[in-house]
């Protein structure tokens, strides 16, 4: 091999690696899609379990704090949840910006080749690098959000269900 042929081969090594980045991060923020369209069916569906359980108490003539309380504990959580999913998407969004002009300053190396575009290539690289694992980290913190939300969600189920056949036993006293 000629050292043009050996030339051309790392300029395309080089210019693979941030593409690759760039097709992974855009499989992850599909998945994190997913999972912020999960957050709004969560919040969704509990708006509606509140107004079930505000008609209920209406009907058996029985209010408590404690409901709504813990119902708005549930939404703060889903609230959270969803700050960090958002956070987690961001970042992930500016790793790919990272990547392109990463790219960007491969393809500009070739044509100008100085030390400033060699190492301003790398140096976006690596901060693109740091947005994945800042991204990352804010996955793992809406994770143990969501280990909180499932707590909180069966405390309430257990508290709802108390309140309401205490509710109903004062109905049927009251007959």
């Amino acid at each position: 091999m000629d050292d043009s042929s050996t030339s051309t081969l790392i300029v395309i090594k080089d210019l693979i690696l941030p593409t690759t980045m760039l097709m992974s991060q855009a499989l992850f923020l599909l998945g994190l899609g997913g999972r912020r369209a999960l957050l709004f069916n969560n919040i969704s569906a509990l708006e509606k379990k509140r107004v079930v359980l505000q008609t209920a108490e209406q009907r058996l003539k029985y209010a408590d704090n404690t409901t709504d309380i813990t119902l708005e504990n549930i939404s703060s959580l889903l609230l959270q949840k969803n700050r960090y999913v958002l956070l987690s998407i961001w970042s992930h969004i500016a790793s790919i910006a990272c990547f392109i002009f990463t790219s960007l300053a491969i393809g500009i190396d070739v044509y100008i080749s100085n030390q400033l575009t060699h190492y301003l290539s790398w140096i976006l690289f690596v901060i693109g690098l740091f947005f994945i694992l800042s991204g990352i980290i804010m996955l793992g913190i809406e994770e143990w959000f969501s280990y909180r939300l499932i707590a909180a969600e069966i405390q309430a189920s257990k508290l709802i269900t108390t309140h309401l056949h205490h509710a109903m036993d004062q109905t049927d006293e009251m007959v």
